[in-house]
C-alpha cells in the first residue's frame, strides 16, 4: 500500500471556531457543491462521499485530521487555493 502525506494552509475569514465547523463532514455541505456524504456507522468518524473513504484520525477544538482513501487519484495540495475561493464566496 502507499501513502501520501500532505499539509498545506487554508486562510479562512471567520474566527478558528466558526471556520473548523467548515472542515467536518456537515460543515462542508456550506460550501462544497454536491458535497453530501454518507455515514455507514452511527456516528461521523467514517464517513463515504462518491469514490471516497473518509477516517476522522484527530479531533480537537482547534483541530480537524482525516485519512482519505480515493482509489486511483493522487493526493497534493492544488486543491487549496480554490478551496480558500469557495469558502470565501460562501461567508
Amino acid at each position: 500500500m502507499n501513502q501520501i502525506a500532505c499539509r498545506g494552509e487554508v486562510r479562512v475569514a471567520l474566527p478558528p471556531d466558526a471556520a473548523i465547523e467548515l472542515f467536518t463532514p456537515e460543515g462542508e455541505r456550506r460550501w462544497v457543491s454536491g458535497w453530501d456524504p454518507r455515514y455507514p456507522a452511527a456516528d461521523d468518524t467514517v464517513f463515504l462521499t462518491p469514490g471516497t473513504t473518509w477516517v476522522t484520525v484527530e479531533r480537537g477544538a482547534r483541530t480537524r485530521r482525516y485519512a482519505r482513501v480515493t482509489p486511483g487519484v493522487q493526493a497534493g495540495t492544488d486543491f487549496l487555493a480554490e478551496w480558500e475561493r469557495e469558502i470565501a464566496a460562501c461567508v
